[in-house]
């Protein structure tokens, strides 16, 4: 499996959770200034020597041997559909062996106090706790810091007036182990699509995610992560998915001076309400659920 030396040890980070045996990668990615990342330098022979040497480098420097005795491959081939696959249950185990925590239990799953008062028809005060992604590189939220005072500041109205709201923004791109706290502290994640997105399988069992779409969308995986959000194992989904959409092309600007799927997006603050009383609508219950789009 590939490795890199300018973030975690990919390798053992993802998958020592798993094993009692030692996990190594076979290559090494070297530093992002040096050479170019794996999959363009394919595209230029001499990154491809570069490449090679400095992983050669790398290995020559480990204490540990370089040869492989035996390797096992697995072959995910013949799965007719990821529906079979449980990509919450294994970031909860991920997360659980990082942070040194029992990892959450399918059966027993932790239910938030605001998913059992926000509910409709609750007597009791509760907290939705709520962050808002603050990305540094493409597809930002542009108009974040009033977003996060918005929310901050809203009342939901009748039947959810007990119901008080806490927003927060936070940069997911310290990474997994060091956003922990903020995503364990949260109930509503919102997001532009993106690999950010990957951090809402560490929520919660009945947590929502908000994902908000690019308004030029070719070339988009725009299904990807609500596929995969509702493949655990063929059961009910554990992390609770909507989009924003709009085709509102005033909603995009392009930071780079390009003009495409990375632009950075606005969100209205409007929008991004309707979607937060669906969220206290369905109190972060699976069979009260329903996918839905949110037009903006």
């Amino acid at each position: 499996m590939w490795g890199s030396n300018w973030g975690p040890d990919y390798a053992r980070f993802w998958l020592h959770p798993f094993t009692a045996h030692a996990v190594e990668p076979m290559a090494l990615t070297p530093d992002r200034p040096d050479v170019k990342p794996m999959w363009r330098a394919l595209a230029m022979e001499r990154s491809v020597a570069r490449y090679r040497e400095a992983s050669a480098a790398m290995f020559a420097a480990r204490t540990r041997p370089r040869c492989f005795l035996r390797a096992t491959v697995c072959d995910y081939s013949n799965i007719p559909s990821p529906r079979h696959a449980r990509p919450w249950a294994a970031m909860q185990a991920v997360v659980a062996f990082h942070a040194a925590r029992p990892a959450a239990s399918a059966a027993s799953p932790r239910q938030s106090s605001s998913a059992a008062s926000a509910s409709p028809g609750s007597d009791g005060a509760g907290l939705l706790r709520v962050v808002l992604a603050n990305r540094t590189g493409r597809r930002r939220l542009l108009d974040l810091e009033a977003l996060v005072a918005e929310c901050d500041g809203w009342r939901p109205p009748s039947p959810h007036a007990a119901v008080r709201v806490r927003c927060v923004s936070h940069n997911f791109g310290v990474g997994l182990v060091a956003s922990l706290p903020v995503i364990a502290d949260s109930d509503v994640m919102v997001t532009p699509h993106g690999a950010d997105m990957v951090n809402a399988f560490a929520l919660h069992r009945g947590s929502s995610v908000l994902e908000v779409m690019p308004v030029h969308r070719a070339g988009c995986p725009c299904q990807m992560y609500k596929e995969l959000l509702s493949s655990e194992g063929g059961g009910p989904p554990a992390v609770l998915h909507y989009q924003l959409r709009t085709k509102n092309r005033s909603m995009a600007v392009a930071g780079e001076g390009k003009v495409g799927y990375n632009m950075d997006l606005r969100l209205p603050w409007p929008a991004l309400r309707r979607a937060l009383l669906q969220v206290l609508a369905v109190g972060g219950r699976a069979d009260n659920y329903q996918y839905t789009t949110f037009a903006y």
